[in-house]
């Protein structure tokens, strides 16, 4: 069981990037699809204005849901809600587009460099409770969970911030801990990139990115795009008191992982890990996934601003539907995911400051210095 478990948190994982991926690698030019000329437009002039933002606020509610599992309870829900805001150099955040994976082996200082610089450029106070089924436990091994997971933290001046005295509630090893205590993420990278082997594990972790760098023509050009995702423009609706544009966002699952990049992708994938898989292997592999996305289902719906082109929500909803593949995964599993991100505060939230009392370490204090 644990095993199974361990399977479809792994794939959910990767499809919830994926679904990331398609939404932040956008193209030179916004990606449109069939949307006509105007609400293109008005696309393309939202990014900017959402990219050209100094702070917001949001608040995230999401779900996660597991039923057909083959003991009882056959099913888990688990519940994340969270609320925070962001305050942030524009400009800095922008350097972070510089990055290229696949030069991560070739030049790690200079991508380590431009992390220092981005975290020190933003502010950020973030709040999040993590409800657990009381059942988890038993469905992992009679693992001992806690119900409710408290994790607050904060970034300023690239200082982070942990409320371990709140994470204490849940975990007995904190018992006693008490307040917030921080450490300078510019340095903790400093240290990292110090440590003996760094720039061999970077060159290890480069030379695989490399080998997925065809990927990316797949989330930038617009024929390709196209042959997997559909965008709409829905009738106009109302966030709160704002009246908004619905733009609904849908992902063919099946029709992508048709796509010879996609294949060609998880075959290199393969080969990066070190399995060798004869054509046969890999065709009948690919049979398998082919199975397992046929039912798989994406959407998200976006509320725009009509006068400030802000984003004000996203709804994102998954449904991966594994019950085809009963006799091989050994259960009819269902795996659904809903999230609700909500912004607000636009270029108005008040000065994020460190929190009082808080106990700086300095990196040596848990990545002693190696000569």
């Amino acid at each position: 069981m644990k095993s199974v478990l361990r399977s479809l948190v792994l794939l959910s994982v990767l499809l919830l990037v994926t679904s990331g991926l398609i939404s932040a690698q956008a193209p030179a030019e916004t990606f449109c699809g069939d949307l006509k000329a105007a609400d293109c437009t008005f696309l393309t002039e939202s990014q900017a204005a959402v990219k050209a933002l100094e702070s917001q606020s949001f608040k995230l509610d999401m779900n996660f849901d597991l039923k057909g599992l083959p003991t009882k309870p056959n099913e888990i829900a688990i519940k994340l809600a969270g609320n925070g805001s962001f305050i942030s150099d524009s400009k800095a955040i922008a350097d972070l587009g510089k990055i290229d994976p696949t030069t991560l082996g070739k030049d790690p200082k200079a991508i380590f460099d431009l992390l220092s610089k981005a975290v020190a450029a933003v502010s950020a106070d973030l709040h999040f409770t993590l409800d657990l089924p009381a059942d988890l436990g038993k469905q992992m091994g009679n693992v001992t969970l806690p119900k409710t997971i408290n994790f607050s933290m904060k970034l300023v001046d690239g200082v982070g911030y942990v409320n371990v005295g709140e994470l204490s509630a849940a975990f007995p090893q904190l018992k006693g801990a008490k307040g917030w205590i921080g450490m300078s993420l510019p340095d903790l990278f400093t240290a990292i990139m110090k440590q003996p082997g760094f720039n061999a594990s970077m060159g290890n972790m480069g030379g695989s990115m490399n080998m997925s760098s065809g990927m990316t023509k797949l989330y930038t050009d617009p024929k390709l795009l196209a042959k997997f995702i559909k965008v709409e423009r829905l009738p106009d609706g109302e966030v709160g008191s704002t009246k908004v544009a619905v733009f609904k966002t849908t992902i063919d699952y099946p029709a992508m992982f048709a796509l010879p990049e996609m294949q060609d992708f998880i075959k290199q994938q393969m080969q990066a890990s070190g399995s060798k898989l004869s054509d046969k292997d890999f065709s009948a592999a690919m049979l398998m996934v082919r199975g397992l996305v046929q039912d798989m289902e994406f959407n998200m719906t976006q509320n725009i601003g009509l006068e400030d082109k802000y984003l004000y929500q996203t709804n994102m909803n998954m449904k991966f539907d594994m019950s085809s593949m009963k006799a091989q995964m050994g259960g009819a599993y269902v795996f659904t995911m809903g999230a609700t991100v909500t912004m607000s505060d636009f270029n108005s939230v008040a000065k994020i400051t460190a929190p009082e009392g808080a106990l700086v370490l300095p990196v040596e204090s848990v990545m002693p210095s190696k000569k």
